[in-house]
């Protein structure tokens, strides 16, 4: 964004974090990045990619991808195989407190797709899932890019309950973007 073109570097060791800055708006996403990241890579429970700024030692935003699984719901229109649906999880996400509504999430979360399709050339990966914030903004974020609600009456009773200004009893709701549609 802003005219940059940055490169997304996949973290091979969290030695690489010492002298580089990322705050999140989010303590979680932030929390993960410095704390929890080193064991969630070390075990391969994930992979993590950022986006980084060097003339201020400022990583952009971040994301992590692993693989799995959703149960299948009839409101995902695939035809029924198994009862599981092989995926890919973008698991965390974040964008650095002073780059938010700059369109560098949008731009983190095309790269990981982009990587996702590639990986489901090789093995079997029929959609890309993820566990959406309960809040309008990540909602219409994940939607604008083409994922829907595994469970359309639960995301549209929790965006119902947001425009309400109600609290709605979970802290995500989850989302997929079938990979078919973007291979066409």
């Amino acid at each position: 964004m802003l005219g940059q073109k940055l490169k997304l570097i996949k973290l091979l060791s969290t030695k690489d974090l010492q002298n580089v800055h990322f705050k999140c708006s989010i303590e979680e996403i932030e929390f993960f990045f410095y704390k929890d990241s080193k064991k969630f890579i070390e075990d391969n429970y994930c992979q993590l990619y950022y986006l980084y700024e060097k003339k201020k030692a400022t990583i952009i935003g971040y994301f992590t991808i692993s693989m799995g699984s959703i149960r299948y719901e009839k409101d995902i229109p695939i035809e029924k195989y198994v009862e599981r649906i092989p995926c890919a999880l973008i698991g965390q996400l974040g964008v650095h407190e002073s780059h938010e509504r700059e369109g560098w999430g949008t731009d983190i979360v095309k790269d990981a797709i982009s990587i996702i399709v590639k990986l489901s050339q090789r093995i079997g990966c029929r959609i890309i899932s993820v566990d959406s914030l309960v809040t309008l903004n990540a909602i219409r974020f994940y939607l604008s890019l083409g994922f829907n609600f595994t469970d359309i009456k639960l995301g549209n009773l929790i965006i119902n309950q947001l425009k309400d200004q109600k609290r709605p009893t979970k802290n995500s709701v989850k989302m997929y973007l079938d990979l078919k549609k973007i291979k066409k």
